[in-house]
């Protein structure tokens, strides 16, 4: 009687814990939307994909895109002198003008250049960045045959948010920003 007491109990711990498990697992998932153009999981997308999320951006503290985007595999990125010049990014060697770039799924790419420029991008408004490795044209046109950068910002808190910064550095470097955001149930910016 003891026994299948004990073996009852143990039973249902390893249950408890494999239900726990499962749950968690399907709260971690991350979702994509760049590679299918719908909420898809990241281990069922079939194309090549990289997602900087935002604690990855927190944990790297990179002042700009262009610095997140130089980790990713299969990405290669060109800059004309110091921070704030001329800018290009290369998915597995396509001309720039072939990367498509959306922000919150709007196109950015410079229609008379076809590329677009990453120098002033900063992260901090960025909730997460999904990138597409290889052709996409079938989904996105011709500018999407090296891939896709789909930068999706964050959403504005609940209110009237305002905040503004200064940076000061070596050889007369300045930096100002400054942001603002409104939300409520109807309207969000």
């Amino acid at each position: 009687m003891k026994t299948s007491l004990a073996v009852r109990a143990a039973a249902f711990s390893c249950a408890a814990l494999v239900i726990c498990s499962a749950a968690t697992a399907e709260e971690t998932t991350p979702i994509v939307v760049t590679a299918n153009l719908s909420e898809t999981a990241l281990d069922e997308v079939g194309s090549s994909l990289s997602q900087i999320d935002e604690n990855e951006i927190k944990i790297k503290r990179k002042a700009s895109v262009l610095e997140l985007l130089r980790s990713v595999p299969g990405v290669s990125v060109t800059q004309s002198g110091g921070r704030g010049r001329v800018s290009a990014v290369f998915i597995r060697g396509a001309e720039s003008d072939h990367t498509l770039v959306l922000i919150d799924g709007v196109r950015a790419n410079d229609a008379n250049v076809g590329g677009y420029d990453f120098a002033d991008l900063n992260t901090l408004n960025i909730e997460r960045i999904e990138i597409v490795r290889g052709p996409q044209s079938v989904l996105y046109g011709s500018d999407a045959i090296g891939g896709v950068i789909n930068i999706i910002t964050k959403k504005a808190d609940e209110g009237t948010h305002a905040s503004a910064s200064a940076s000061l550095g070596s050889h007369t470097t300045q930096e100002y920003r400054a942001s603002g955001s409104f939300s409520d149930e109807d309207f969000d910016t």
